[in-house]
C-alpha cells in the first residue's frame, strides 16, 4: 500500500508530493519512495499587441469562467458593470489577478474581506472587487449577466 502526503504547497505554483512507503499486507515494503515535483508555467500574456476590445472580450469570458460558482458571479457581474469603463493598465492588473492568482477560493477570501489580500494583488481592482461584493447598494446577483456581443477583429 503507498500513501501520499502533501508536504508543500507555494505561491509559485510548485509543489512536491512525497511518496511515503508502507508495509503491504505482506509485509514487503513498497520501493517507491521518491518526491515527485510538478511545475506549473507562470502566466505571461500570449499577444503583447493585444487590442482592447480583444482584451476586454477574453477578461468577460474569463470572468465567466472560475472556479467555483462564487467567483464566477462575482467576477462576471463586476466584469459587466466595470470592464468597458477600466483603463487599458486596470484591464492588465484585472487580467493579473484573474490569470496569476492561483487559488479560486483565496481569490474569494480576499474580495470578501475574510482574508489578506498579498501584495501582489492588493491594488485598485482589488478595491473595486471588494466594494462590488459589499453590493450596497443590494443588487439581486443569482446569475451571471446575458454577454454582450462586439465584433473583434482576429
Amino acid at each position: 500500500m503507498l500513501s501520499l502526503k502533501l508536504t508543500a504547497l507555494t505561491r509559485g505554483r510548485i509543489f512536491s508530493l512525497s511518496r511515503i512507503p508502507m508495509t503491504t499486507d505482506a509485509g514487503n515494503r513498497d520501493s517507491r519512495s521518491d518526491i515527485e515535483t510538478i511545475h506549473y508555467p507562470q502566466y505571461s500574456p500570449k499577444d503583447q499587441n493585444e487590442s482592447l476590445v480583444k482584451k476586454r472580450a477574453r477578461l468577460t469570458w474569463q470572468s465567466r469562467k472560475r472556479g467555483i460558482k462564487e467567483n464566477c458571479l462575482i467576477f462576471s457581474t463586476f466584469a459587466d458593470e466595470h470592464l468597458k469603463s477600466l483603463s487599458s493598465q486596470q484591464l492588465d492588473l484585472y487580467d493579473n489577478l484573474l490569470n496569476r492568482a492561483d487559488n479560486d477560493w483565496d481569490m474569494y477570501y480576499w474580495m470578501t474581506g475574510s482574508e489578506r489580500v498579498p501584495e501582489m494583488f492588493d491594488n485598485e481592482i482589488m478595491d473595486m472587487l471588494k466594494k462590488h461584493c459589499k453590493n450596497e447598494n443590494k443588487v439581486e446577483r443569482f446569475e451571471q449577466p446575458s454577454l454582450q456581443y462586439e465584433p473583434v477583429s482576429t
